[in-house]
């Protein structure tokens, strides 16, 4: 018969009448089930516990410092063997880094198949900073039920993120983060297509956390305010959006000053291509709302309007979204079209 390896029971140290009666449930469960514990091994009444490499206090989450001190003292990998070693145990610690993917990508390509194992400064600079990232984590606190939960996302060239958090004493507090590194056909999507994604795959995450309560989302892209909204999504916009209408929350633009919850290296878009967000981008400028033609100040751009997606073209190709706009641009010549 296999055995439970370990078994916690957590009690609020400001009503600490109810910690016996919550043993005494626990005792009873393992009685019917037949089950034995081992005395020796019980801790009862503590402050602060060592749980599956995790310290568990009345402040919060935090990493144990005995684990992280091997991570600490990890010598540079020689090998896809090593590395792997390495990332499997940065890993299992990645819900206390800011922007995990983003700064693992790097060494996750040396571990792709036929991919030579060449050690850049690129790759130095990655497990460098993955091991400061874990020997200063910070500690996440736990998840209140009764107070709302603030989710925000955000997506770069190559990776997805997202922070889950909560109001406390007028202070918002890290529950976990998330991120993801993109495939090569998810790298390929315009920057609309990819700010979706991160809600999406954000969302199913921490379905635990958010699943039948509202919660607040917050993104720097603007266009996703009313694309959620939007009833005439085709595709896998279209799925996307059917996903996240099991979910009850309410979505809020942030600026992307004020919005660095992963700490992406955003990847500068072309001097002359002009951004999905609604916000200008040198040297350009325009305002854009759904049925209302775009008004800009250069006065020999050319556009095209399909379902509110919009791009702005000349020598350079600009990548599109939208239900009726092709992946690639490939001509340098468009026309207003408000549908």
């Amino acid at each position: 018969m296999r055995g439970v390896p370990n078994i916690l029971n957590r009690s609020n140290r400001e009503k600490f009448r109810g910690t016996p009666r919550n043993l005494r449930r626990v005792f009873e469960k393992l009685k019917e089930a037949k089950l034995k514990l081992n005395p020796s091994k019980c801790n009862l009444f503590r402050h602060e516990v060592n749980y599956l490499g995790h310290i568990i206090s009345a402040d919060g989450v935090r990493t144990d410092p005995q684990k992280v001190s091997a991570v600490k003292d990890w010598r540079r990998p020689k090998n896809v063997h090593e590395l792997r070693s390495f990332l499997g145990l940065c890993t299992y610690y990645r819900r206390f880094v800011k922007g995990f993917s983003s700064i693992a990508r790097p060494l996750h390509r040396l571990t792709e198949n036929k991919q030579k194992f060449l050690w850049t400064d690129e790759c130095e600079e990655a497990f460098n900073s993955l091991k400061a990232a874990l020997t200063s984590s910070p500690i996440l606190v736990y998840p209140d039920p009764e107070k709302q939960f603030i989710l925000d996302t955000d997506a770069s060239h190559e990776s997805v993120g997202a922070v889950l958090s909560q109001e406390i004493n007028g202070q918002e507090h890290v529950i976990a983060y998330w991120s993801k590194c993109l495939s090569k056909p998810e790298r390929n999507y315009c920057v609309t297509r990819k700010e979706l994604l991160a809600i999406v795959k954000a969302v199913e995450n921490f379905h635990s956390y958010l699943y039948g309560r509202k919660f607040l989302l917050r993104t720097d892209h603007a266009s996703l305010t009313w694309l959620l909204n939007f009833k005439n999504t085709e595709g896998q916009i279209a799925r996307w959006i059917q996903k996240l209408e099991e979910y009850d929350f309410e979505i809020k633009h942030r600026k992307g000053s004020l919005h660095d919850c992963c700490e992406f290296e955003k990847k500068p878009s072309p001097k002359n291509i002009i951004g999905y967000d609604g916000y200008p981008r040198e040297p350009f400028t325009f305002h854009f709302y759904p049925g209302i033609p775009i008004a800009g100040q250069n006065p020999h751009a050319t556009y095209e309007c399909h379902h509110f997606f919009f791009c702005y073209i000349n020598a350079l190709a600009s990548t599109c979204c939208g239900s009726n706009v092709t992946e690639t641009c490939q001509t340098t010549n468009f026309q207003l079209n408000i549908p």
